[in-house]
C-alpha cells in the first residue's frame, strides 16, 4: 500500500506543491493562462508516455545508445594514442585485477569526448542536417505549446544544446523578448542538458546505467513543456516573438567546422577541468570547517543537503529507505554541478533500486546549479544587454524553477520506466 502511494500519490502531491509554489511566486496571479499552462503538461505526460511505451521509438533511442558506445570508442583510440595508458591503453606494468578501477583517469579518458562530440555537433550543423531539423520540428513546438517563433527555435534546439548556443540561435530576436520569454529561455537552459555533455555523464555512470544517453534525451525532451508550463504561471504574458533559425556559424567547408569544433570544444573541456579541481577545493575546505563541529560523526555538506533535499526525494517517487541518499546527491547537483552528483551516484547507486536509479539518472541531467546561474545571465547578457535587468531579476527564480522541472520529468519517467 506504501509503496503503491510513493509511485502514484506523492508525485502527484509533489506537482501539486510545485504548481502552487508559482502561483504563489507569480508577478500576476489573475492573469495565468492555466489552459496553455494544462495543455504544457498535458504534452509533457503525452509525450513522454509515447517515447517510452513505442516500440520503435524505444528501439531508436538504444540506437542511439549504440553509437554513444561507438562515439566512446574511438575517443578512446584517440587518448590512448596521445595519452598512452593515462588515456586507457595498457600499462606497461602489472596491475592486480582488484585496482584496474582506480587507473581511470576522468582527465584523459572520460573528458576529451567533450571535445569530439563539438566537432560532430559543427559538422552535423555545417552539412544542413541540425539546421533541417529545427525548421521541421519547430513550427509544431509552436502550434502544439503555443509560443512564438523564436520560443519554438529554443525548444527544439534545447534539446541538443547548451543554454549559450541555444541563445545564440534567436539572438537577432532577444531584444524583442517579453519578460516571460526571457526567463523561460533561461529556465531552460538551466533544467535541461546538452549533447556535449551527456556521453561523459553516461560513461561515468555506465556500470550502473549501461544505456543512459535516451533517458538524458527523454529527459530533455519532457522537460520542455513543463518549464514553458511553469514560466507562463510565474510571468503570465501573452506576447510571442515571432522569428526564424538564424545562423550563428558560417563556415567556408568540413576542415573550417572541424576546426571551430576543436577549438570550442577545448574551451570546454579547460573551463570544465577548472571547475571540477575549483569546487572539489571548495567542498574539501567547507567540510573540513563543518568538522570542527563537535559530534559522533564529521559533519559535511552532503550529510546537511540530505535532510534539506529529502522532501524533494520522496515526492519524486523514491522511496523513503532511499530518499535521504537520493536527496544528497540532489544537493551535490544544484550546490556544486552534476558532474560531482554523477561521481557520487556512481558508488552510492549501486545500493538503490533501479527505480531510484533512473530517476536520479534523469534528475542529475541538468545544469540547474548556483554556477550556472551566473554562466548563463553573463553569457546571454553579453548578447543582449537590453535584457541584462531581467535576466539578473530572474536568476535564483530560474534556478529553482529549473531544478523543480527536471525532477517532475524524472518522476515521469521513473513511474513510466519501471
Amino acid at each position: 500500500m506504501l509503496e503503491r502511494m510513493s509511485v502514484l500519490v506523492l508525485p502527484t502531491l509533489g506537482l501539486g506543491l510545485v504548481l502552487l509554489l508559482c502561483y504563489f511566486l507569480s508577478s500576476n496571479r489573475k492573469q495565468v493562462p492555466w489552459r496553455q499552462v494544462g495543455k504544457c503538461f498535458f504534452v509533457s505526460i503525452v509525450v513522454s508516455i509515447v517515447i517510452t511505451k513505442l516500440p520503435f521509438l524505444e528501439a531508436a533511442f538504444e540506437r542511439l545508445g549504440y553509437a554513444i558506445n561507438a562515439l566512446q570508442t574511438a575517443t578512446f583510440s584517440g587518448t590512448k594514442f596521445v595519452f598512452g595508458y593515462l588515456g586507457g591503453a595498457d600499462t606497461p606494468f602489472h596491475i592486480p585485477d582488484d585496482r584496474k578501477a582506480f587507473t581511470h583517469i576522468f582527465a584523459f579518458q572520460s573528458l576529451p569526448m567533450v571535445i569530439v562530440v563539438s566537432v560532430i555537433s559543427m559538422l552535423l550543423f555545417y552539412w544542413g542536417v541540425i539546421g533541417l531539423f529545427i525548421r521541421l520540428l519547430s513550427p509544431l513546438f509552436e502550434r502544439v505549446l503555443n509560443v512564438g517563433g523564436a520560443m519554438g527555435i529554443i525548444s527544439v534546439t534545447k534539446i541538443f544544446f547548451g543554454p549559450m548556443e541555444t541563445a545564440l540561435f534567436v539572438k537577432p530576436y532577444l531584444k524583442y523578448f517579453s519578460r516571460s520569454e526571457i526567463l523561460t529561455l533561461i529556465t531552460l537552459g538551466l533544467a535541461t542538458s546538452a549533447m556535449s555533455v551527456m556521453p561523459i555523464y553516461a560513461h561515468l555512470i555506465k556500470d550502473l546505467i549501461p544505456h543512459a544517453m535516451p533517458i538524458f534525451l527523454m529527459t530533455n525532451v519532457i522537460t520542455i513543456p513543463i518549464v514553458i508550463g511553469l514560466c507562463k504561471i510565474l510571468e503570465p504574458d501573452q506576447h510571442l516573438t515571432n522569428g526564424s533559425l538564424d545562423s550563428m556559424y558560417n563556415f567556408t567547408g568540413s576542415l573550417d567546422a572541424i576546426s571551430r569544433g576543436t577549438r570550442e570544444g577545448l574551451s570546454i573541456f579547460v573551463n570544465i577541468l577548472a571547475m571540477l579541481i575549483v569546487m572539489a577545493a571548495l567542498i574539501s575546505l567547507c567540510n573540513q570547517v563543518l568538522g570542527l563541529v563537535p559530534r559522533s560523526q564529521p559533519l559535511t555538506l552532503q550529510y546537511i543537503f540530505g535532510y534539506i533535499f529529502s522532501p524533494v526525494a520522496l515526492f519524486m517517487g523514491i522511496p523513503a529507505t532511499e530518499s535521504f541518499e537520493a536527496a544528497k546527491l540532489l544537493g551535490t547537483k544544484m550546490v556544486l554541478n552534476e558532474v560531482f552528483a554523477f561521481i557520487d551516484f556512481t558508488t552510492v547507486g549501486k545500493t538503490l533500486s533501479l527505480k531510484t536509479q533512473i530517476i536520479l539518472t534523469s534528475s542529475l541531467a541538468s545544469f540547474a546549479n548556483f554556477g550556472s546561474i551566473g554562466v548563463a545571465v553573463a553569457g546571454i547578457a553579453a548578447m543582449c544587454p537590453e535584457q541584462r535587468s531581467n535576466l539578473v531579476a530572474f536568476g535564483f527564480k530560474s534556478l529553482l524553477i529549473g531544478a523543480l522541472g527536471t525532477c517532475l520529468a524524472a518522476a515521469l519517467l521513473g513511474a513510466l520506466l519501471v
